[in-house]
């Protein structure tokens, strides 16, 4: 998932060429946006200190550089 996750940005910023259609690749971008946006909160409501110490801020940003990818395509 996170290798899909990763061609669809390049895709995003026009780095590689277009597997999808313009539509289709910012629907993805923003499905996993939100999708790492409810995963920042579970992790900051785990009882695990790691997930929430750890694995919060790296779900954090990256959600944050799916919703400016997203919004600025």
């Amino acid at each position: 998932i996170q290798f899909f996750a990763i061609y669809i940005v390049l895709q995003a910023g026009n780095f590689i060429p277009l597997l999808f259609s313009y539509k289709v690749i910012k629907f993805i971008c923003f499905f996993f946006a939100a999708y790492l946006s409810l995963n920042t909160l579970m992790n900051f409501a785990s009882k695990s200190k790691k997930e929430k110490f750890v694995m919060t801020p790296i779900s954090l940003i990256a959600a944050i550089c799916f919703w400016i990818t997203a919004f600025q395509m």
